[in-house]
């Protein structure tokens, strides 16, 4: 169940996804603004929320629509989910889901309370766990790390072996046997540099294209919209010198408006680009991929396989992968890639998918420079 501030939903796939309630999200914020300020307690606060705010849970079935207890302020203070992190079995793992406060403001709310790192779970230490599945039971892959008697250090992968009514007898495969084979699978969908400059040549071209196009059909599609008004406007005057019967003003009238709702849907489809931009991120996302899953951090590594890879599994040290759409759309199949049909079909499935987010990953010419990796907030 979602906390407070966060709703259950469903993605257009069918998916179980958290998104922010619009409604409570900014108040909660508000809260935590106030205690970070350091000049409310947490009675205080409570009495902003319910009185003044006019704060309540979120309504369900025959729980809910209350105003929230002190104990519910105190779980929400120290609940690292609105840190954008998800708690289990003693370990952080990142979620998916938009962060009401950063790692620091949490931090510093968890002093203010005088419980600093009390709340904070072990960090998550493997880039892969989470992400793939027993191909023989189905349960979750988790990983351990291990020492050797000369102190070289080994992570393996294994079955939880948590269904007890299975019998599973996986065994245990190293994590660089696992990369070599997700290394395998991204060079199938990688672009090579050619590549990658014929693709965002062809975008680029597509784009002037459109926007040469869309110009003077804008300019025809603006005429329409002038002439459907005109003609609203006629047939009012028209019904109100009663030139014309009741019946026949609301069959016309609402074969002028759906005629207007159809251009004004047409032209706002005109004036986006919202495909060029994702497009962009994906060619170069393919083209620097390897390398990264190659060369990167644990949490690049893990950007890298979520963001690819669907229906991980893993049977008989062998992983199963199946590319995301659209990168599905880039995998080598023995013939050359013509890039004007995998644009096209690009352009067509951000079109259809506007909150798709593809992550751009650094130019691996800056592999050697400070400082963390920052990735764009998915839609």
């Amino acid at each position: 169940m979602a906390p407070i501030g966060y709703l259950n939903a469903r993605s257009e796939a069918g998916e179980k996804i958290i998104v922010t309630d619009s409604m409570r999200f900014p108040i909660l914020r508000k809260l935590w603004d106030l205690f970070l300020g350091g000049g409310y307690s947490v009675p205080q606060i409570l009495d902003i929320a319910t009185n003044e705010m006019g704060l309540r849970t979120p309504k369900r079935r025959r729980i809910g629509g209350n105003p929230l207890s002190p104990s519910g302020i105190y779980r929400m203070f120290v609940n690292p989910f609105y840190a954008g992190q998800l708690a289990y079995e003693n370990q952080w793992y990142p979620g998916k889901h938009e962060p009401m406060v950063t790692l620091a403001e949490f931090d510093k709310v968890l002093a203010l309370l005088g419980r600093p790192g009390r709340a904070r779970a072990k960090k998550h230490e493997f880039a892969y766990t989470g992400l793939i599945r027993c191909g023989t039971c189905g349960v979750s892959v988790t990983a351990e790390g291990k020492v050797n008697r000369y102190g070289s250090r080994y992570v393996y992968y294994h079955c939880t072996h948590k269904k007890r009514s299975v019998s599973c007898d996986e065994k245990c495969v190293e994590e660089e046997q696992l990369e070599e084979q997700l290394l395998a699978y991204l060079m199938s969908v990688e672009l090579d540099t050619k590549e990658l400059s014929e693709a965002l040549t062809v975008v680029e071209e597509e784009r002037a294209k459109e926007h040469r196009e869309g110009n003077q059909t804008t300019q025809a599609i603006e005429q329409a919209l002038i002439t459907c008004r005109r003609n609203l406007d006629n047939l009012t005057k028209l019904r109100y010198r009663e030139l014309i019967s009741d019946e026949e003003f609301v069959r016309q009238r609402e074969e002028v408006t759906r005629e207007e709702i159809r251009l004004c849907q047409q032209l706002e489809r005109l004036g986006t680009e919202h495909w060029i931009e994702p497009s962009r991120n994906l060619f170069l996302f393919s083209n620097r991929a390897a390398f990264w899953l190659a060369h990167g951090t644990l949490q690049e590594k893990r950007l890298i396989v979520s963001t690819v890879g669907s229906n991980l599994s893993l049977r008989a040290k062998k992983l199963s992968i199946d590319a995301k759409k659209p990168f599905s759309l880039l995998e080598k199949n023995g013939q050359i890639r013509n890039w004007c049909t995998i644009v096209n079909d690009v352009r067509t499935f951000f079109r259809k998918e506007p909150g798709i987010v593809i992550p751009l990953l650094r130019d691996p010419k800056d592999r050697f420079a400070l400082g963390p990796v920052v990735f764009p907030k998915a839609a």
